[in-house]
């Protein structure tokens, strides 16, 4: 087979799981294979493919065909600027999460500054803080070793992974500047209604956020002004209808000019605080 003949086989074999974004699937999958970019994956379409490969392809899609998202099928997900390394131990990152990174630089300029980045999971928003401010000492943390080990291959060794819940592992006040977390956020019922592309695979701990979403909300709002310094900021993603109860819990504990920024889609993403 050529390429452009598998890209089109392996296109219609996932549109049952993969709808609308079957072609895109496809080639990332043969972009992963044949170590190319898009571009010269269409340059390339009437070269042979090697048998190797079409059994890959083969194997591949039979994963996927079982709701296995793909990230975890090939090893890693895109996000922001580069590709990072996923496993079944760390919940996939969304574009969604982008408009996290954007706020936090918008706010806060290039000096020096300690940061903490609270459930960091594959530790795609240290990573990427840390190239874009390469000044801040950062550190981030998780309560799932597992997720801890992803995390130390996607971030630079300057960045301090630590294992505990929350910030519990603190025993005496820091200087954190500035924390930020995308924490869980899924309620028990939406939880019973996501696709189980996410429900079978990725790691429930890393979306369960309690019965209505917002028990991490409510420790972070309790629990994260006692370890910044004066002037310190929030930085929480949220779900977008969690901003009228996000912004209470926050205010209800004594934060100040909280604000909410929206996502690509125009969605209350990110909610943004200081003590």
């Amino acid at each position: 087979m050529t390429v452009s003949e598998i890209l089109h086989s392996l296109e219609q074999q996932l549109r049952p799981v993969s709808a609308d974004y079957a072609m895109v699937e496809a080639e990332v999958v043969l972009e992963h294979l044949l170590n190319c970019s898009r571009s010269q994956l269409y340059l390339i379409g009437a070269d042979e493919v090697s048998a190797e490969t079409c059994a890959a392809v083969h194997r591949i899609a039979a994963r996927r065909l079982r709701r296995e998202p793909l990230p975890y099928i090939l090893g890693s997900a895109f996000f922001y600027t580069r590709e990072f390394t996923v496993t079944a131990d760390v919940l996939i990152p969304r574009p969604d999460t982008e408009a996290l990174v954007e706020a936090v630089l918008a706010a806060e300029d290039t000096a020096p500054r300690r940061v903490i980045d609270v459930g960091t999971g594959s530790g795609v928003l240290a990573a990427i803080l840390q190239e874009q401010r390469p000044a801040w000492r950062i550190v981030a943390t998780d309560i799932s070793r597992p997720a801890l080990r992803i995390a130390r291959e996607n971030c630079a060794r300057s960045i301090a992974l630590v294992y505990g819940d929350m910030l519990s592992f603190i025993k005496k006040r820091p200087v954190f500047n500035a924390l930020i977390s995308n924490p869980p956020y899924v309620s028990r019922d939406e939880f019973a209604h996501l696709e189980p592309d996410v429900t079978d695979y990725e790691p429930r701990v890393a979306l369960d956020g309690g019965p209505d979403g917002l028990r991490f909300y409510r420790i972070l709002a309790s629990q994260a002004g006692a370890r910044l310094a004066p002037g310190g900021r929030i930085y929480c993603e949220i779900g977008f209808s969690q901003k009228e109860s996000a912004c209470e819990i926050f205010a209800h504990h004594g934060w100040r000019d909280i604000r909410i920024a929206l996502d690509n889609a125009g969605r209350p993403r990110v909610l943004r605080a200081h003590t």
